[in-house]
Formats: structure tokens, sequence, C-alpha cells
């Protein structure tokens, strides 16, 4: 562990006082070649993040969003429910079959008095 405290060694953060590297610490290999390495890992990782940079929403795009969620939050109360709908879909069936037995009742009545 690297706390900053000397270990058993003497050496003080991973490093000995000889100049030589006992371990990394960030876990670089040893010498400038581990570093360059590291360092063009860590360009390309951030070109990777400008590229998704003009996809991301800004805070004026959220600010439309949050809007948008608020007019369609008070619309809500007054939007049928699905048992208000199915109430609705009972009683036009309801008058549909008692219309159209009015119908033939009256069919049958005036075929009556014309034969």
């Amino acid at each position: 562990m690297f706390d900053g405290q000397q270990n058993r060694r003497g050496n003080v953060a991973g490093y000995d006082f000889r100049n030589r590297p006992l371990r990394s610490p960030i876990g670089v290999g040893s010498g400038q070649g581990g570093v360059k390495k590291d360092v063009s890992e860590i360009k390309v990782d951030v070109s990777g993040i400008k590229a998704q940079l003009p996809h991301l929403a800004t805070q004026s795009d959220l600010e439309e969003v949050r809007a948008d969620v608020s007019a369609i939050k008070a619309q809500l109360p007054q939007m049928a429910a699905t048992s208000d709908v199915s109430d609705t879909k009972a009683s036009i069936i309801q008058w549909l079959v008692v219309t159209t037995l009015a119908a033939a009742s009256r069919a049958c009545a005036i075929a009556k008095f014309v034969h």
C-alpha cells in the first residue's frame, strides 16, 4: 500500500532511494517507454471523448426536456385512464346493441302493418 509511510525496506511510496523503482504506483512500465505508451493511450482516450462531445446534451437541451416533461405532467390528470376507456367502450357497445334492437323492432312493426 502506498500511503506515504515508510515500509520495512526503508522505501517511501514504492521507490527506494538508490534510484531504482520497486514497482510503479500507477501501473506504468519502467522507464520512458512505458510512460510514452501510457501518454499515447491517454491521447487516444481523449480523442474518443472529444469525438463524443458534440453529441452530448447541453444545459439548454436539458432545460427544454425538463419543460416538455413538465408540460406532459400537467396534462396527465386530464387524460383518460385505462379504466375510463374500457368503461366508455362498454357504454358504446351497450348503446349499439340497444339501438340495433330498437331498429329491428321498428322494422318488424312496419312490416306487420304493410302486409
